[in-house]
């Protein structure tokens, strides 16, 4: 058993609570990294920055990743354990996941929101301060029950399994066990009861927000009382299983041992991070997930699009996925839905945060107002807990540009124009043939006189690839030219055909010398041709 003799119960504690900006830089190898997902995305500069920053921040082990509508673009692990398949406690980010299978519940008709949460619980949920005030689901997941914050007793029984690992609690003592230590903690008679457990204001939807994570410890158990499933196997068959979700739990002894990433700890007395034994959490409605950085990514997706998986699988409707994400249901930080929040620096953002001993993690996704129909979502998680809450951010900020700006690399389409019926230009294309092309949101079509100025006559979805224009005058030359939507593959072609030219060219380049050159012996050609076959005859 590995003991962390130098570490404090005490010193543990008030880093669950606390942010730190200036540490020194983490003595060991940290410029390993691991980049095996898609082999056709290189961001060196984003990596090398990466680098700098777990240095700067003392954080051991970090996987990340940048998502485009339905699709992982680029991911990527680096330090000690950077394999994408390693698996990291992620904290609060757990919430979403209680309050998505929350709101499967009220879709099906089993949970009223607006109902008191003692219609489903097995014992009686009140504020001592106000016993006639029903406390409600809907309270619950935005955080107005009128519950406090977490206090000392509540991170001793659902950290339970660390402080006995570090030899703080006599291998005798016994705690509540679940799900009994949750009506220990606030009930005014109960082992773990403490008065600051509950606020001094009312419950209701529009009271005062507190951050409770026992509130979504009782919401995991509501799932239990209705389902008569333990969470994780709920959690398992309603959501990890239907979104091909593989790496994703609570017990650790579920999982490869060696790729479950070791956690550190800042310690304050040695001014140094230090390891600690891999442990479970037993707040499993809000903080005792593990998982992957692609698992989590799966996840993400389906709540960037609506509700629908990359297998199909729709976890909620989509109106029930804009009520969860709707972040003017509390006043909590920047705006705080149902197990979502809006980010407290970047509002357009939202998603969740999660920070524990051993563990910060950040997953965040937004619909930007260029493009609002194409959500872009990024994952960073790292081994140290919430003091490298600089460094974390430091990454995630780098990773949200780059997510709005990313430009995937394309290959050349290949393009037949044909005239058909002597009136009508149809032109066919290919999509690339790069692992980006799902990713075409739309094709331009462009026409003109001439090769430098052209107008955009159409713009057709992205799963197409045929576009019929109305020749006005055969006559007249034209140009043509077929880009697509977010910088995948773009076409680069020019064709002569019958009295006039298409000319289909890449229309994002500039136009050189050189191609004006060509272009100018292509048109004489036809010329001389025509003004030789009229003298013939």
């Amino acid at each position: 058993m590995l003991l962390i003799l130098s570490v404090t119960r005490t010193q543990i504690y008030s880093t669950l609570n606390s942010e730190r900006i200036d540490i020194p830089s983490l003595k060991l190898d940290i410029n390993h990294k691991q980049n095996d997902f898609n082999e056709f995305l290189v961001k060196p500069e984003l990596e090398d920055l990466i680098l700098r920053t777990i240095e700067f921040g003392s954080i051991p082990s970090l996987t990340a990743a940048i998502i485009h509508k339905d699709r992982v673009i680029w991911a990527s692990g680096f330090g000690e354990q950077s394999s994408l398949d390693t698996v990291f406690m992620i904290a609060s980010i757990t919430k979403t996941f209680t309050a998505t299978a929350v709101l499967q519940l009220y879709e099906q008709g089993l949970i009223d929101l607006d109902a008191d949460v003692n219609d489903y619980l097995p014992f009686p949920l009140r504020n001592p301060k106000y016993p006639d005030k029903s406390i409600t689901t809907r309270m619950l997941l935005s955080h107005k029950s009128s519950l406090g914050g977490s206090q000392e007793s509540y991170y001793d029984v659902t950290f339970q399994d660390l402080w006995r690992k570090l030899g703080f609690f006599n291998e005798t003592y016994v705690f509540p066990s679940y799900p009994n230590w949750i009506k220990e903690y606030f009930h005014p008679n109960g082992s773990l009861y403490t008065p600051s457990v509950w606020n001094g204001y009312p419950p209701g939807p529009a009271g005062i927000a507190t951050y409770a994570n026992v509130g979504f410890d009782i919401l995991g158990l509501i799932i239990e009382r209705i389902t008569s499933k333990p969470l994780e196997v709920y959690l398992n068959e309603e959501i990890f299983s239907p979104l091909g979700i593989t790496n994703t739990g609570f017990n650790r002894t579920q999982f490869d041992q060696e790729k479950i990433v070791i956690p550190y700890f800042w310690n304050d007395t040695l001014d140094e991070v230090e390891p600690l034994p891999k442990y479970d959490c037993y707040a499993y409605g809000a903080g005792a997930l593990r998982t992957t950085v692609m698992d989590l990514s799966n996840y993400l997706i389906a709540h960037m699009n609506g509700g629908i998986s990359t297998t199909g699988f729709k976890i909620l409707e989509s109106n029930t996925i804009d009520l969860m994400h709707d972040c003017t249901h509390s006043s909590l930080g920047a705006g705080y839905g149902y197990g979502w929040a809006r980010d407290s620096i970047t509002s357009e953002w939202t998603g969740h945060n999660g920070g524990t001993v051993g563990t910060r993690a950040q997953m965040l996704f937004t619909y930007p107002e260029e493009e609002p129909d194409f959500p872009v979502g990024v994952i960073v998680i790292g081994n140290q807990g919430v003091v490298s809450e600089s460094a974390i951010r430091m990454i995630l900020n780098e990773l949200m540009n780059d997510a709005l700006t990313f430009s995937l690399p394309s290959e050349p389409i290949n393009i037949n124009v044909n005239v058909e019926d002597n009136d009508k230009i149809v032109i066919n294309w290919n999509k690339p043939l790069n692992q980006g092309n799902d990713l075409i949101k739309s094709y331009q079509i462009f026409r003109g006189r001439n090769s430098i100025e052209m107008t955009q006559i159409a713009s057709i979805p992205g799963n197409e690839t045929k576009y019929v224009d109305l020749m006005t005058n055969p006559n007249i030359e034209y140009y043509y030219s077929v880009s697509s939507v977010n910088g995948v593959g773009e076409g680069n072609k020019s064709i002569p055909s019958g009295p006039f030219k298409i000319n289909l060219q890449k229309t994002t380049s500039s136009f050189t010398i050189v191609d004006l050159f060509l272009a100018f012996l292509v048109v004489n050609f036809i010329t001389l041709r025509q003004k030789t076959t009229k003298q013939k005859q």
